[in-house]
């Protein structure tokens, strides 16, 4: 799998067939955490990423409690070019992926054919990704054609006290 991944750039870590292959590749890579629905959404900078699949990510976004438009979750891509894939949550309903780009160790968001390379940037980590992206607007070409626009949100951490 590690040389399919690697070596093919057609390899899709999306489709459905491909999902116990991809999710055990995942795990023999052991540089994530593995998921876990008490730390998702994204909520903070320091763990860029978690270790889940494309149903996962969808699965979390849309049912856990008080999740948001513009929730989000960062996740592996078994792509050499997309190491990362952008999962986030339109509305109730509806969640959409982004590819996350990564040449030169710089990321950009894609695929082209979907984003508006007019507002397309070019950053140093995913850290300086999400925070752009925070305040300003992913803006896509949706599924029916029509032009849409989504700002990040981060899910909000409440720390459970002793008393």
């Amino acid at each position: 799998m590690n040389n399919l991944a690697s070596m093919d750039p057609y390899f899709d870590d999306e489709d459905e067939e491909n999902e116990e292959i991809y999710r055990r590749w995942l795990r023999n890579r052991e540089t994530l955490p593995s998921c876990d629905t008490t730390t998702l959404p994204y909520s903070s900078f320091s763990q860029p990423c978690i270790l889940c699949s494309r149903v996962e990510a969808e699965n979390i976004l849309k049912k856990t409690s008080d999740v948001q438009p513009g929730h989000f979750i960062i996740r592996p891509s078994a792509h050499t070019n997309y190491p990362y894939s952008l999962t986030v949550l339109f509305n109730n309903k509806i969640v959409y992926h982004f590819q996350i780009c990564q040449k030169s160790n710089k990321y950009s968001i894609e695929p082209y054919d979907r984003i508006d390379l007019s507002t397309s940037k070019v950053f140093r980590s995913l850290s300086n990704f999400v925070e752009y992206y925070l305040t300003r607007p992913i803006i896509f070409q949706a599924d029916d054609n029509k032009q849409k626009s989504i700002t990040l949100k981060l899910y909000p951490v409440v720390e459970l006290t002793r008393l």
